[in-house]
């Protein structure tokens, strides 16, 4: 990896909790390691201090953000509230570089603020927010939509590179947003193997059930945990197949009323919502289970996407079942049976065909534990970081 020659000061904001963001997080230890002086600054959460700690020698300050109260407005008042914070807290830091990770795109007038005193922009491109709007709110093109797409052009044009999440976000950075291809890099996500480990499986969760499945990611309204309780209703109801557990990892803005329908649904008995585990009980979960599932619906936002549980799920050996998503496919290939898009009824054949085929399973397992070896770890995508900075400094 390279190493840079004279340290400079980069300051990421992230509008999420650290270290829980795993992408932010590995990318700011890959840059403290090769010698820049790295601080963040992120949502305080609850059981965490506020203000400033060092961790693995990362400033990280944490500040409050406004609580929600619904509705377009809200949403406005949140942000505007949120990005003020951050830049009262940024006049305080001395940085060479602002690297934003969105989203939200609203930090275009705190980088052009600081565009103007000659530091450097980094625009991280994590989600497509006109997209997400499409999908979480099932909405139209419509003025809300247009504000969206128009931040996220000032958030584009205002920094001196991008950095991508795969070859969809980067065409769209080129082709919607007008950059020059040599200032786009793609970084790909890629599971944080410090946190990550395969163990023992838990042999009393392996004794009660005959087949285990399991979940880890978001729960949120374009997440597809509805799709997921649906084809769950239509493995055991309609296949039969009731000694079986599935067990779902991860918090959002859905979790309660996922929790509803599977009560709805008369589901609730094979189905365990964990909320957000500590890291100890992942490795647990996922060493454990025989087939994982990525229920994201093809959507606006989705199809663009790519996904952090699936290499995580890679990373246990473990076969996949989700949609036939255009990302999804290039991370995957051959260790996930693809359902056709938002077919539920098809999604549950897949799934209860792999679960009774171990042979199956060991070879869709094996192959995707070697892709995400050779072509998909963090170590090449670490590198590309890299690249992208010494790029920056260049430029």
């Amino acid at each position: 990896m390279i190493i840079i020659d004279s340290p400079k000061k980069i300051l990421f904001i992230v509008d999420n909790f650290i270290p829980f963001d795993s992408r932010v997080w590995q990318e700011a230890k890959c840059l403290k390691e090769v010698g820049y002086d790295v601080s963040i600054i992120c949502q305080h959460k609850d059981n965490q201090n506020k203000g400033l700690s060092v961790e693995e020698g990362i400033n990280v300050y944490r500040i409050n953000k406004s609580v929600k109260f619904g509705g377009i407005l809200g949403y406005a008042w949140e942000y505007s509230y949120w990005v003020a914070n951050v830049f009262l807290t940024s006049l305080k830091l001395k940085f060479d570089v602002i690297h934003t990770a969105n989203p939200s795109d609203f930090y275009f007038p705190l980088t052009f603020f600081y565009k103007m005193l000659n530091k450097k922009i980094v625009f991280d491109h994590h989600d497509l927010c006109p997209e997400l709007y499409l999908s979480r709110m099932n909405a139209k093109k419509d003025f809300f939509y247009k504000i969206l797409k128009w931040s996220e052009y000032l958030s584009v044009k205002i920094a001196d590179i991008v950095i991508a999440t795969n070859e969809s976000y980067k065409k769209i950075n080129i082709d919607r947003n007008d950059k020059k291809e040599d200032d786009v890099f793609i970084v790909r996500n890629a599971p944080d193997l410090d946190r990550l480990k395969i163990v023992k499986p838990n042999i009393y969760l392996r004794k009660a059930f005959k087949y285990l499945v399991g979940y880890i990611g978001n729960m949120n309204p374009q997440d597809g945990l509805d799709y997921l309780l649906r084809i769950i209703k239509i493995v055991t109801k309609n296949h039969g197949l009731e000694n079986i557990q599935f067990i779902l990892m991860g918090d959002g803005d859905a979790l309660k009323d996922l929790k509803k329908m599977a009560e709805k649904l008369n589901i609730e008995q094979y189905v365990i919502f964990t909320g957000r585990v500590s890291n100890e009980d992942v490795n647990i979960n996922l060493s454990t289970v025989d087939v994982c599932v990525s229920p994201d619906p093809s959507n606006p936002l989705n199809d663009y996407s790519t996904w952090c549980k699936i290499m995580e799920y890679m990373f246990f050996a473990k076969p996949i079942v989700s949609f036939g998503l255009n990302e999804t496919r290039y991370s995957a290939q051959k260790a996930s049976l693809y359902a056709y898009n938002n077919d539920e009824k098809d999604f549950a054949r897949k799934l209860v065909y792999l679960l009774k085929n171990k042979e199956n399973q060991l070879e869709r397992g094996n192959y995707g534990k070697r892709r995400l070896e050779n072509k998909l770890s963090w170590d090449i995508s670490k590198n590309e970081l890299v690249k992208a900075y010494k790029y920056l400094f260049i430029k």
